[in-house]
């Protein structure tokens, strides 16, 4: 099954488009400058003793490397790749040089740089990429010694050639730069390939088209568009993204808390942090001056001792032994990671308890779905069994998802439970069931940029940007559901959507909780087992982890200006898309909209008896792209006629009971409430359209009844 990339800026692949989308993605994030001792102690874990050892030691660089390396600078006719050798030799003779310093055998130096001379092509599901140089784990024998030779050029070359290193084992990056260019425009073709599959479809819609049918794109675009995003920039050069770019694959692959990387320009070198709040560089040092190649040794030394945790790995994976059939998860199933892993094959997620002696384990079966960005949720989603050391593995399937939330947002699984007590019975079997949730602080990870904060909250707030605003690791693991295309017929379908569209209404109106992220990702469906006799199947309103709880006095969400909307692109209401007249409120309505909105691209998509999702037409392209997508929807409310015709025939009953009527309704509020935004009328209801939209109106529009609060009385 094809792993999903949940949207991020950075969800279109090709190179220009990526890059811009990591410059919007970092602007306003950027903090630099740190002292390179800062870095290397926070960051890779280096104590201040062998870093001052280090510093004092003074130790020259290999001079005919650095005479080499400085020769192919001056020399235009050799190619960037030409310096790569030579910074190797001066890299490798300097460590060796600091372990007879620091009375350190030069065994220990178990990394490597896996360099293809910029032509060895890294692979994920979504691009092909050819980086400078690679940082590794040294492969090692069992008996810890040492596969191959990295100063035998010999060893080496077969080394890199039989060796399939991917982005999941990557420890850090290195970039490299020989020549200065105007970075306002590509000055050179990309190394990079990207992977196009149908040209005429948009990457951005592919993201959300191909992949697992399990579970599909579910959007963090609020993290990812800010409302005062054009007046953002952040003085990032072309090389700098492009080093970004691959610090973006590091952390797309897999649940990894943070990826570093070395730019060096010509023998300037400085060093960077990625993580879901902040880019973080230092100040820049050259290796051609003393203190410079000091900084380079304490650099390299870090980063050859840091283990899988400092180089930003997940603590929280293990090696997972299956005991035998019938006996009970124990200590010695659950195994540390000597090295990073190119397949979640055999691992599984463990995490300290905060509150009970109950050690939950969760063993890996695939993984659904992974974020293309940088800064924002980060959120991973994958299939898993949930045991308990101590107790006999149940192997019922769940989903654990794993994400970055602000500090100040209340936890997925803190809602749910609220709902779980708050809706009636019947509701209540329509919403989520949770095994297991909890949140780690930064702190408590060990993220090293909180162990910066003393020094972040110092310095200059970034261009465009706020102060730093914290996030908390979220984790939850809930049941596992059928997707909403997966339905079985149209009547399943309407049974599903129906249960979410009230469910959804009784924990906003019951419960106080607005949902704000409607979309198909979040409209599941349950297959009741033999002996429930109420039905077959039931819907499932999923994903709370952008849901708002209202205030006493207030019946909807405040947006926060500051940062950013909330929706899956092809589903949100046209108020949130609108950025001549950007709302300060998000309103139980918006969300009407998006289940109106989710039947329209259901009607189109859904080839129920075939099982599958179709690819978006052409007509819709633009539906999943935030330049265009306000404008193509309200053609599409108001012009329903130009994509009729792409409705499939199992969705006749359905387009002409349920879409058009919504259609009408939909359309005549929307004009009515844009003549009182013309007119500024404080005295119009903007938060239902004048009471044209509500759930009431809804139900009316496609001739349902409203089940109550209880649900359906016998």
């Amino acid at each position: 099954m094809a792993m999903m990339q949940r949207t991020a800026t950075t969800s279109d692949n090709t190179t220009k488009a990526m890059r811009g989308a990591l410059r919007l993605d970092i602007s306003g994030h950027l903090y630099k400058e740190i002292p390179v001792e800062r870095f290397v102690e926070d960051v890779w874990g280096l104590p201040s003793s062998q870093i001052e050892a280090i510093k004092s030691a003074r130790l020259p660089l290999r001079k005919d490397s650095l005479e080499k390396y400085n020769s192919i600078l001056k020399e235009h006719s050799h190619k960037e790749s030409e310096l790569h050798r030579p910074f190797r030799e001066i890299s490798t003779t300097l460590l060796k040089q600091i372990c007879d310093q620091l009375g350190i055998g030069q065994d220990k130096l178990k990394t490597w740089f896996w360099d293809k001379q910029g032509a060895g092509v890294l692979k994920n599901q979504f691009t092909q990429r050819k980086p400078d140089m690679l940082d590794f784990f040294i492969y090692m024998l069992k008996d810890e010694s040492r596969l191959y030779d990295p100063e035998d050029d010999d060893d080496y070359k077969q080394m890199i050639n039989i060796i399939d290193i991917t982005w999941k084992e990557v420890r850090s990056v290195i970039e490299f730069k020989r020549k200065h260019h105007d970075d306002k425009a590509e000055q050179s073709p990309s190394r990079d390939i990207h992977k196009t599959a149908d040209p005429s479809i948009p990457s951005t819609l592919k993201s959300a088209l191909e992949g697992s049918s399990k579970r599909p794109l579910s959007s963090d675009a609020d993290e990812q568009e800010p409302r005062d995003r054009k007046r953002r920039y952040t003085d990032i050069t072309e090389d700098q993204l492009q080093l970004a770019s691959y610090a973006l694959e590091c952390l797309g692959v897999s649940s990894r808390h943070y990826a570093t990387g070395i730019f060096i320009d010509k023998s300037s070198v400085s060093l960077w942090y990625y993580d879901r709040t902040a880019v973080i560089r230092t100040v820049n040092f050259d290796f051609n001056e003393e203190s410079g190649a000091s900084s380079l040794g304490i650099a390299l030394f870090a980063l050859s001792q840091c283990n899988m945790t400092q180089a930003g790995f997940d603590p929280n994976l293990y090696t997972f032994v299956e005991p035998e059939p019938g006996m009970p998860i124990m200590a010695l199933n659950i195994l540390a990671l000597e090295k990073p892993q190119a397949t979640e094959a055999k691992l599984c997620y463990k995490f300290p308890p905060h509150t009970s002696d109950v050690q939950f384990v969760f063993p890996i079966l695939e993984v659904l779905s992974v974020y293309r960005g940088i800064i924002g949720r980060g959120t991973f989603v994958a299939s898993v069994y949930v045991g308990v050391i101590g107790k006999v593995l149940q192997k019922s399937l769940h989903v654990l998802k794993i994400s970055w939330q602000y500090e100040k947002r209340k936890h997925e699984g803190e809602i749910v439970d609220h709902l779980h007590k708050a809706v009636g019975p019947y509701w209540k079997r329509r919403l989520p069931v949770i095994a297991f949730h909890d949140v780690y602080t930064a702190k408590e990870v060990n993220l090293p940029r909180s162990k910066m904060k003393d020094i972040l909250e110092i310095m200059p707030i970034p261009v465009g940007g706020e102060p730093i605003q914290n996030r908390d690791l979220h984790i939850l693991a809930s049941r596992h559901y059928k997707n909403l295309w997966e339905a079985e017929n149209v009547e399943e379908f309407k049974c599903v959507f129906l249960d979410c569209l009230e469910c959804h209404f009784h924990a906003y109106e019951t419960g106080r909780v607005l949902h704000r992220d409607i979309s198909e990702s979040n409209l599941m469906i349950w297959r009741e087992g033999p002996g429930v006799s109420e039905t077959t199947s039931i819907g499932i309103l999923n994903d709370f982890d952008m849901a708002s709880e209202l205030a006493s006095d207030d019946d909807n969400v405040v947006i926060d200006k500051t940062h950013n909307l909330t929706g899956t692109l092809p589903f949100m209401a046209f108020g949130l898309l609108d950025k001549a007249s950007p709302p300060s409120r998000h309103f139980y309505r918006y969300d009407l909209e998006s289940f109106y909105h989710i039947l329209v691209w259901a009607a189109i998509h859904y080839e129920l008896s075939k099982g599958r999702r179709r690819q978006t037409p052409q007509e819709l392209r633009f539906w999943n792209d935030r330049s265009h997508a306000y404008n193509e929807k309200i053609s599409g409310l108001h012009h329903l006629r130009q994509i009729a015709a792409l409705r499939l025939p199992e969705f006749e009953g359905i387009w002409q009971d349920w879409v058009i009527p919504l259609n009408r309704m939909f359309s005549k509020a929307i004009l009515e409430e844009s003549v009182a935004l013309d007119k500024r009328d404080p005295t119009y209801d903007y938060s239902t359209c004048a009471g044209k939209i509500t759930f009431q109106k809804f139900m009316e529009a496609i001739k349902e009844t409203p089940r109550g609060d209880l649900g359906p009385v016998d």
